[in-house]
């Protein structure tokens, strides 16, 4: 149960994550892989039948629009909506980088400035929803389970037709 106040931190994969780290390896080499971004752009399933680890696991992936909007609907209000790496996944030599005190803050400053940026939320890789529990109410949590092992999925998984990712939702989330 959260009280009111409480916080809620939600974690996503960005629809885009699979597209990007590929494009910055050799995985678009194999078939299988482009198949499964394609997916992934089309309807934020992604699907690895393959076995091949460096195709990632099944799971959903979220534009960032949707990921906020789940927040909302389940009774929270949205404080915010940060890109986790944001620009920073596709800095050429990070490690060097980071371990620079200069160039690491200089690098922490700069993805500050965009971590909240609409137009960049969807090029990183993982992103992070906070929300609230509004004051004068309360949320509770029913028992969390995966969409697979269950019938019940939260009224706006159903809506949108993606019963079955492998998030983990709530049959019973009241706020």
């Amino acid at each position: 149960m959260l009280k009111p106040g409480g916080v809620l931190f939600a974690a996503g994969i960005s629809r885009f994550a699979s597209l990007l780290d590929g494009l910055r390896g050799t995985v678009f080499e194999h078939d299988a892989f482009a198949r499964i971004v394609e997916r992934d752009l089309e309807d934020g399933q992604h699907r690895n039948e393959t076995g091949v680890a460096d195709f990632f696991t099944t799971a959903y992936f979220h534009p960032p629009d949707e990921l906020a909007a789940e927040v909302r609907e389940s009774g929270f209000a949205l404080g915010g909506l940060y890109a986790v790496e944001g620009p920073g996944a596709f800095v050429p030599d990070f490690a060097r980088r980071w371990a620079e005190p200069r160039s690491r803050e200089r690098l922490l400053d700069l993805v500050r400035r965009v971590e909240r940026e609409p137009a960049l939320l969807g090029a990183s890789p993982h992103l992070l929803a906070v929300g609230r529990v509004p004051e004068g109410s309360e949320c509770k949590l029913g028992a969390w389970r995966s969409p697979r092992s269950s019938s019940t999925a939260s009224s706006s998984s159903s809506r949108r037709g993606s019963a079955g990712r492998s998030t983990w939702t709530s049959s019973s989330t009241t706020c």
